[in-house]
């Protein structure tokens, strides 16, 4: 996961080799969050590669689907966070656009807006 957090390409490659297993990919931490999670929620530094990194893992078939303990999907995570490219990648996965955190009921475009991601 911290791989995943820190946009290190080289780390998740070594972590998630191609043919890893299913769900050790979409394993879920402490708080619900998978890699993807962790991927689409930082806004990258320099030398971090994070849209290279969820690019990478729903390449590996990571769930871009799945719901943390807080009720957040990794898309809604990369739009908070401002991260556009992440936003693109994870729609042309068929991320689920419309989909609602669920105690405000805020979808993608909420988040981005509220947070001046426009």
């Amino acid at each position: 996961m911290e791989a995943a957090r820190d946009g290190n390409l080289a780390a998740i490659r070594q972590t998630y080799p191609e043919g890893c297993d299913i769900e050790y990919l979409n394993r879920k931490d402490e708080d619900g969050r998978t890699a993807l999670h962790w991927a689409c929620a930082n806004k990258p530094k320099a030398g971090q590669s994070h849209a290279e990194c969820v690019a990478y893992l729903l390449e590996r078939r990571a769930n871009a689907t799945t719901v943390d303990d807080g009720g957040w999907c990794p898309l809604l995570s990369a739009a908070s966070s401002g991260n556009a490219d992440i936003v693109k990648t994870l729609l042309d996965a068929n991320a689920k656009v419309d989909f609602e955190e669920a105690s405000s009921q805020c979808t993608a475009l909420h988040l981005a807006c509220s947070k001046g991601h426009t």
